[in-house]
């Protein structure tokens, strides 16, 4: 396996190789940049066929370059399909001067999207690399194809996100990070599925601290409670199916671009991500035993430090539902409680509408809408 370099090459980075690293799999180098950085692009950290769990990562002879960031898991973005299902590859950034087995702290980073859309290139570390951080940034399987939930297969993209974990245990000391120094870090989708790696048996031992960024996995959106009926509407987009093995046969033997169009979408309401997290007791490798309220409270889940905060324009996603509520009604000019009391009521109740409302709302949003 040789990956060649790419025809536009990122202004910041000179076009000069690091010296050879040694991995499981067998020897790469990347490229250095104008900041004193190692970065390695594009590292397969496992292999996986549709809906299937990941496999073991493929070795290589020779030399592989890992200098070419652009790979990213299958997206629909406006009008365009990206992506490939080859996509279980990570980058590893890391300072100049880093040496083998050195020690150095790793932060591991998931990228958000809402499980539907984002990849590893669009994030560089380069503030944290400056700090003597190793920094590793992971695609996972998006959409349909990492967070199908039925016919005995679920949670795809999080499996993933395990896989990745357990080669940066067995790999990264060969870029100088310290394999008991991980902390697992993600920004909305990222970050609620960084957290549910707390309340899984898969996940144990693989991380030591944690950054949330934006999401938990205690989020409303981030899990999704009827994974069926949204994969059942979207098969009918393809053919006409009647059960969920039939569901899962239709969308396993669609083309990619047929999948994608059929299935591209946040959600079908503001509950939760239509393709995202799910609970999987009663099937046969199950990610989670019960819910995550449940899981927290019956104490029984990964114990590690954790920091949980939020980022510039969060939930801007879904702004196009409460940015106009009123054209003559805005926020600052509504100086007494009471009147910012009812913008933000006619806030919930346009969710409402929508589909979710919090219980306790509920019959004031009834009056509301009426």
């Amino acid at each position: 396996m040789q990956i060649g370099l790419p025809q536009a090459f990122n202004s910041k980075v000179i076009p000069l190789l690091t010296s050879v690293v040694q991995v499981g799999q067998g020897k790469l180098r990347g490229v250095r940049s104008a900041f004193r950085q190692n970065r390695y692009f594009s590292i397969p950290y496992a292999t996986s066929d549709r809906f299937q769990s990941p496999r073991e990562p493929p070795k290589w002879r020779g030399i592989l370059n890992a200098i070419n960031p652009f790979v990213r898991c299958p997206q629909k973005i406006s009008f365009f399909i990206t992506g490939t299902e080859d996509c279980l590859y990570l980058d590893v950034y890391t300072p100049e001067q880093a040496k083998p087995k050195q020690k150095l702290p790793v932060m591991v980073f998931f990228h958000g999207g809402a499980y539907f859309k984002g990849s590893k290139e669009l994030y560089d570390p380069q503030f944290l690399v400056m700090k003597d951080v190793i920094v590793v940034i992971v695609n996972y399987r998006l959409g349909v194809l990492g967070f199908l939930c039925l016919n005995g297969v679920s949670n795809l993209g999080l499996r993933d996100q395990v896989a990745a974990l357990k080669w940066i245990k067995r790999n990264i000391s060969a870029f100088g990070g310290d394999s008991d120094n991980v902390t697992l870090c993600g920004q909305s989708a990222g970050a609620s599925s960084a957290s549910l790696h707390l309340l899984s048996k898969h996940s144990t031992g693989l991380f030591h601290k944690m950054i949330l960024m934006s999401g938990t996995a205690l989020s409303t959106w981030a899990f999704n409670i009827e994974p069926l009926k949204p994969a059942m509407q979207d098969a009918q987009e393809i053919a006409y199916v009647s059960n969920e093995k039939e569901v899962y046969n239709t969308f396993a033997k669609a083309p990619l671009s047929a999948l994608m169009y059929a299935t591209h979408d946040t959600s079908v309401n503001p509950r939760y991500f239509k393709y995202s997290p799910c609970v999987d007791d009663n099937f046969p490798d199950p990610f989670f035993l019960n819910a995550p309220y449940e899981i927290f409270k019956s104490g029984n889940f990964n114990k590690v430090p954790v920091i949980i905060g939020y980022t510039d324009m969060e939930a801007n996603l879904n702004s196009s539902n409460i940015l106009v509520i009123d054209e003559k009604m805005s926020l600052i000019d509504l100086p007494h409680k009471q009147q910012r009391g009812e913008f933000f009521l006619r806030m919930l109740c346009t969710f409402g509408k929508n589909g979710y409302v919090p219980c306790e709302s509920e019959q004031l949003c009834t009056e509301e809408n009426k």
